[in-house]
């Protein structure tokens, strides 16, 4: 082939070369900040944020169980400690090698529960979008309110139908 269409011949072939997807945003969710008698409905509950996050393909999810094996039960309860504060989640949390956390806190006050969920930007300490929410506790809807606000929380925007507000 001569040497002047050799050019023309490869930015034809450009087109076919595949595409390479972007790299997904790494998200860590940890176990909510809760009174002992919550606890575990405070790791349910991340859980459940977690698997509602994992269904965005753009996304690389971490849930409460794996980042409590990276970085052990101890530094686990303490980012779980930090509850809905930004910087303290962010700096717990760089070790883990996401871009974002989501932690929170979980409380009950007479007969509802109050959720107070953040997503934090780990390479800043920024809070990016948080979502407080009181649930009837007889409503028995907990965890479908938390599942239901997490693609709001995640995509920085308020989630439709969310039983209380957005900040």
């Amino acid at each position: 082939m001569p040497r002047r269409l050799l050019p023309a011949a490869l930015a034809a072939l450009l087109p076919l070369a595949p595409v390479t997807a972007a790299a997904a945003d790494r998200v860590a969710v940890v176990a909510l900040d809760a009174p002992a008698e919550l606890r575990f409905t405070g790791k349910a509950l991340a859980a459940a944020v977690a698997r509602a996050a994992a269904k965005d393909p753009a996304l690389t999810v971490l849930g409460p169980e794996q980042v409590e094996a990276r970085l052990g039960r101890d530094v686990a309860g303490r980012l779980a400690g930090c509850g809905a504060s930004a910087p303290c989640l962010a700096g717990l949390s760089r070790r883990l090698g996401v871009d974002r956390v989501v932690g929170g806190s979980l409380s009950r006050a007479g007969a509802s529960y109050r959720v107070a969920l953040v997503q934090a930007d780990v390479r800043t300490g920024a809070a990016l979008a948080s979502w407080d929410g009181e649930v009837p506790v007889a409503s028995r809807r907990l965890a479908a309110a938390v599942a239901e606000a997490a693609p709001g929380l995640l995509a920085a925007r308020p989630a439709p139908g969310a039983p209380t507000r957005s900040r």
